[in-house]
């Protein structure tokens, strides 16, 4: 996974999330506004004690794909 071009070392717990996020990308379930709110909030809170504020733009899944 990439954090602004660069890439990110993940801990387990959250490599986790972001591979599930990766494969479920471009899905009909990962279009809904609900759901991509509610995983953008939590995801993100995952990095706000690290990188602070982050936005999910600042990151990109290519990579896990």
């Amino acid at each position: 996974m990439l954090f602004k071009g660069k890439p990110l070392a993940l801990k387990s717990e959250v490599e986790e999330i972001c591979n599930w996020w990766a494969h479920e990308q471009g899905s009909e379930f990962a279009e809904k506004d609900t759901v991509k709110k509610n995983f953008t909030q939590s995801f993100l809170a995952l990095f706000k004690v690290e990188l602070g504020d982050v936005s999910i733009d600042d990151f990109d899944f290519t990579p896990i794909k």
